[in-house]
């Protein structure tokens, strides 16, 4: 009888003391606050209550995913929750703070898309995304760079991938070289890149094995997450530039990769040169020069962009529509 009771005695004292099937009364969730939207007429109501809704979602999504992968027991899923509000004004209440910008204040910055502060827990998610456009021309050239205007608003899953990216740094993450990740520097539009990954997931529950219950959320990073500033040619249309240099292909199929390199936005033109371009007329035999010396490494990719882009906006070299 005396065994038994000892036994008793020790699996009372082996189960931990701050395990809490429910939460106890002084314990209040981590407080996610959307400030707002500005007033900007240049994004309409609906535009946006899809991106709050947007945010939401993705909040969720997180919350969701790390409940599933956590080690926590079921019943003490509650350690994960976040309560998520729409305020007026940030307050030391909120846990992290969520505001949406039009752009960047920084010229240096415009290829950035979201921005967060560990010293505020602050994510700035700017609405104007960056396109390639010209700025300014003289005598002789076009010259292009990067535009930001509300004639190109990010898009709502745009928008919750940028999120995605930017809280998980509130959550502890920093930057990540695995191209798949949700955490990797550059944002490419491609599907797998605004996805909360297993690999993200198990990182954060390594910071927080108890859920936010006794760790806050914070973050020791201060992050940008940007576009990729050196979009890539593909390597068939160097090769076509080369076998047409050398004669071994004939003008259309030359063509047909710098009609690609126009739908991929690598190469940007005019809207006035798009609407009268026509393949009526040879192409010059001097731009076949240019077309080696891209092909062989004598130029880069951005010097090759920038002659095609002043061949086709002068009416030298032209597509057919």
């Amino acid at each position: 009888m005396k065994i038994k009771s000892v036994i008793i005695l020790a699996l009372v004292l082996l189960i931990p003391i701050d395990t809490f099937a429910e939460p106890p009364e002084y314990y209040a969730s981590p407080i996610i606050c959307i400030r707002d939207f500005p007033n900007d007429d240049s994004v309409s109501a609906i535009k946006k209550t899809l991106y709050i809704k947007a945010i939401k979602a993705s909040i969720t999504e997180w919350d969701n995913m790390l409940k599933q992968q956590s080690t926590l027991p079921r019943s003490e899923n509650w350690k994960w929750d976040l309560d998520v509000k729409n305020v007026n004004s940030f307050s030391s209440d909120c846990s992290i703070n969520i505001q949406f910008i039009a752009e960047p204040a920084s010229e240096k910055k415009d290829l950035v898309l979201g921005e967060y502060y560990s010293s505020s827990n602050l994510i700035n998610l700017y609405y104007y995304t960056p396109y390639r456009c010209e700025t300014h021309r003289d005598s002789s050239y076009i010259y292009y760079g990067i535009c930001r205007s509300s004639i190109d608003l990010a898009t709502t899953d745009e928008m919750s991938s940028i999120f995605k990216h930017e809280f998980g740094h509130a959550l502890g993450l920093g930057h990540d070289i695995s191209e798949t990740s949700l955490m990797n520097a550059i944002y490419e539009q491609i599907p797998y890149k605004g996805r909360i990954t297993p690999h993200d997931v198990d990182k954060v529950t390594d910071l927080h094995p108890n859920g936010f219950f006794y760790a806050p959320i914070e973050s020791q990073y201060d992050s940008e997450y940007s576009l990729d500033s050196n979009p890539q040619i593909p390597e068939w249309i160097k090769t076509n530039a080369l076998w047409w240099s050398e004669n071994q292909i004939d003008d259309e199929t030359f063509v047909s990769g710098i009609k690609y390199l126009i739908d991929q936005k690598i190469i940007t033109i005019p809207h006035t040169v798009q609407n009268t371009i026509s393949d009526s007329n040879e192409i010059p035999a001097w731009v076949k020069n240019n077309a080696d010396w891209w092909a062989n490494g004598s130029i880069d990719d951005d010097s090759f962009i920038l002659a095609i882009q002043y061949l086709i906006s002068n009416g030298i070299l032209r597509l057919s529509a």
